[in-house]
């Protein structure tokens, strides 16, 4: 009896180790774009990790601002380890929706499916994909003039090492 309960007591706790953990969001922050952009100056990146019952998430964000530290126009990239949602594994839906105030849709860009948002009354544009079936990417821009500015920092973003990150 005591053998067969430590048999179980060793699966379990083997079962639990050999489980991916969440990255470190100081990890992740390696993966933001590192260069100034097309005129805009890179801030700090933040980040945090966290767990709460049983459940964790992690992230990373760096912002760029155009000088004199505009708060009005800025672009954001933001990356989130989102390990335990089963829905990032699931590849993004075709939609194509406009309304008045802007549009949304996917698009494949370089071979990735990305959920294109603009919104012309506020001037917010997002890019939006999961990666490597973990990892949520978000590509903002407010007060922008073209979203081709969002591409351009999604290239220069390291997609290739994150997908590596496991």
């Amino acid at each position: 009896m005591k053998s067969l309960l430590f048999l179980i007591v060793l699966l379990v706790s083997t079962a639990a180790y050999c489980q991916p953990q969440i990255v470190d969001y100081t990890k992740l922050e390696k993966f933001l774009p590192e260069k100034t952009f097309g005129g805009y100056q890179r801030g700090k990146p933040v980040g945090e990790t966290s767990s709460m019952m049983g459940f964790s998430t992690s992230w990373a964000l760096v912002t760029y601002t155009l000088p004199p530290d505009s708060s009005e126009i800025q672009l954001s990239v933001k990356i989130t380890d989102m390990l335990n949602i089963p829905s990032l594994s699931m590849p993004l839906p075709n939609i194509n929706r406009q309304t008045s105030d802007g549009y949304e849709k996917t698009v494949v860009y370089k071979g990735i499916r990305v959920l294109e948002t603009c919104d012309s009354t506020d001037r917010q544009e997002k890019l939006q994909f999961p990666l490597a079936g973990r990892f949520l990417v978000e590509i903002s821009g407010k007060g922008t003039q073209d979203i081709s500015e969002l591409y351009g920092l999604l290239d220069i973003t390291d997609l290739s090492g994150l997908k590596k990150l496991k």
